[in-house]
């Protein structure tokens, strides 16, 4: 693969990369609209990563629209690309009105950045800047966080070059401190994950089962930032997802509580998150307490569960109809284990495993559950030596 793209950073994007992206897809829009041309389309998906270079795909253009239109888009992409998600639900401009909020971008140290970017969305298309200005307003910023400027290239990248290598170049020197370098990586895993997940799921069924596996891989490095970039990613699909407290252990001990278990801490985040969210009163999920995983207003469910070392644990996971997507992710990549799925006592077939030891079962055609169908989900932690932690996702095509 030659390049990737934009979009699989989204969500996992720090402030002077996000200034890189702004400034170097905006001089790019300046050479066009110095010429009297619109780009029409600028987004995430048409933006991709060439060596250490952002570039607008030209070929995507519809040259419509104006080059106020182009900035809107550009902030709107750029502000994705730091939440995790788009803005105005996806809507675009035609969305915005005088009354609408513009989005703000929640980190301290963005400050600046948020600024120019309010700006670029204002309603008013003649208080736009320039994408000039954009240009030299980003190096500003960029200049007095003291990251440094970076010289473009025009060479391309090979195919055999590793994708690793090519992220890693993104990132400005100063910042690859032993401390920040793992959270600065963390894109790649995501990355990794995405392109293995596309190949198992359907990417137009499946973008939120692929953002909660992407949240959850966040999760395993228990640290601070991860659980904030998780809390960000999650934050924006509470709407659409629970707990499936409805999982009982029917052999082991359910919480693992005392015994000795590197835990994703994923219960304990989204519980913090449900509480907050019902004390803000932002969205219309404020059921009591923690749901179980039959409830018909959500298509995802997830939970975190331990299982004990050279153990094998079962799920009984009910009422569910139609089309089913069951994802297990193990806490470590490398963790020995098998998941095993029945339905109706009969094993399914996963539909694969990929590099970050995450497990796919996809139950759709003939697989399908119906009406009164039991699904099972057997765990079985092969490693003698240690307790394991699991993420399990269920994605309900359909629900009763």
């Amino acid at each position: 693969m030659d390049t990737i793209q934009a979009i699989s950073l989204r969500g996992h994007c720090s402030t002077a990369l996000c200034l890189q992206y702004i400034r170097q897809v905006a001089a790019q829009l300046d050479a066009l609209h110095s010429q009297q041309q619109t780009h029409g389309q600028v987004g995430l998906r048409q933006v991709s990563i060439n060596d250490h270079d952002f570039v607008l795909n030209p070929s995507a253009a519809t040259h419509t629209g104006n080059p106020e239109s182009d900035i809107w888009q550009l902030a709107a992409s750029a502000m994705e690309l730091m939440l995790g998600t788009p803005i105005l639900n996806g809507g675009g401009e035609k969305a915005q009105t005088t009354r609408t909020p513009i989005p703000s971008l929640p980190q301290h140290e963005a400050e600046p950045l948020n600024r120019l970017l309010q700006r670029c969305l204002c309603h008013d298309p003649k208080k736009r800047p320039t994408a000039a200005d954009i240009v030299r307003e980003a190096e500003t910023i960029a200049a007095s966080m003291g990251t440094p400027q970076r010289m473009r290239r025009t060479t391309g990248v090979s195919a055999s070059q590793h994708v690793a290598e090519r992220v890693d170049r993104l990132w400005p020197e100063q910042m690859v401190t032993t401390a920040r370098t793992l959270v600065l990586l963390l894109p790649m895993l995501c990355f990794a994950l995405g392109t293995w997940a596309q190949t198992i799921l359907d990417p137009k069924e499946e973008e939120v089962t692929i953002q909660l596996i992407n949240a959850s891989l966040t999760l395993r490095r228990n640290d601070q930032t991860s659980w904030h970039n998780a809390g960000q990613a999650l934050k924006q699909r509470l709407n659409l997802f629970t707990l499936m407290n409805e999982l009982e252990d029917e052999v082991h001990d359910k919480r693992l509580a005392d015994a000795d278990i590197q835990a994703f801490g994923l219960n304990t985040l989204i519980h913090s998150l449900k509480q907050a969210q019902r004390q803000n009163r932002a969205t219309q999920n404020t059921g009591h307490g923690l749901l179980d995983g039959t409830d018909k207003r959500f298509k995802y469910t997830l939970y975190e569960k331990g299982v004990k070392k050279g153990s094998t644990a079962t799920y009984t996971i009910p009422q569910r109809v139609g089309k089913q997507v069951i994802v297990v992710v193990p806490h470590d990549a490398k963790q020995a284990y098998a998941a095993r799925l029945y339905k109706n006592g009969v094993a399914v077939a996963p539909a694969g495993k990929d590099q970050n030891g995450v497990t796919y079962f996809v139950l759709d055609a003939e697989k399908a559950l119906k009406q009164g169908d039991v699904l099972k989900l057997q765990i079985q932690n092969q490693d003698p030596n240690r307790h394991a932690a699991f993420i399990i996702i269920n994605h309900k095509h359909s629900t009763q």
